[in-house]
């Protein structure tokens, strides 16, 4: 007897019921079988990626998913995550700088902070002016290329700042705040080295920041300051006259 209700349910559990619906067409409801294969398809597929070329990669244990512009790449090592120039502070955090479109008139400087071991959670904010407390540009003698008029990303930054001081978006949020995890870094400044510098000599450049981001709670009274290694960078620059 025991043996029939046992067959008895496992035919309920495989077999798809039929749903008579009042306008005389029938709907087949799944199964918990089916439910259960859908789930675990739908599992497998959340574990995966696709890539540019539209084939499908098993993400690895440890390996980082990082969108790219061709679509995602995995990074297996957490070092390839900073590609540019970039230095180590005694604060466990790590400044960047990637430049870009080099020996071209859109020559730019990324400027980035982050971690490989920790998030940035709700509590750095880059200054809304600077956020160096001095920057260089010199040329292959030594000589200090003076900023356009206007332009200096250097400013005098205070120890500490109110966090009523900082500006809000459109949605209510307080600008400049900096987000970054063990993925990759977040952005501090971003420029172009002609809106800033006028550049007379094609050649090498070495682009020199003491850059600085405030710390602490948004729902504090006060962001203290964070002083970041000073770092350096070699850029070659054109002048307007000689790009083609």
């Amino acid at each position: 007897m025991k043996q029939n209700e046992n067959d008895q349910n496992h035919k309920e559990e495989s077999t798809p019921v039929v749903d008579n619906k009042p306008n005389g067409k029938s709907q087949i409801k799944p199964t918990n079988l089916q439910i259960f294969s859908s789930c675990l398809i739908i599992c497998i597929a959340i574990s995966s990626m696709i890539d540019a070329r539209g084939q499908q990669r098993i993400i690895p244990p440890g390996a980082i998913p990082v969108e790219t512009n061709g679509g995602w790449t995995l990074i297996t090592n957490k070092a390839d995550i900073w590609p540019g120039i970039w230095k180590d502070s005694t604060n466990g955090l790590r400044i960047e700088i990637i430049l870009v479109d080099t020996n071209t008139l859109l020559a730019s400087a990324c400027v980035y902070v982050g971690s490989l071991t920790t998030n940035s959670s709700a509590g750095y904010f880059a200054p809304e002016k600077g956020p160096f407390t001095k920057c260089e540009l010199l040329d292959s003698n030594g000589t200090i290329i003076v900023p356009k008029k206007g332009k200096t990303l250097e400013a005098a930054l205070a120890p500490e700042i109110k966090v009523t001081s900082l500006q809000k978006d459109s949605k209510g949020r307080l600008k400049g705040h900096i987000i970054f995890d063990p993925r990759g870094p977040g952005l501090i400044k971003e420029f172009r080295f002609k809106d800033v510098y006028n550049i007379e000599k094609e050649g090498d450049y070495v682009f020199t920041i003491y850059p600085v981001i405030y710390q602490g709670s948004p729902l504090g009274a006060a962001l203290k300051r964070v002083d970041l290694p000073r770092l350096s960078a070699k850029v070659h620059l054109l002048p307007e006259a000689k790009e083609e």
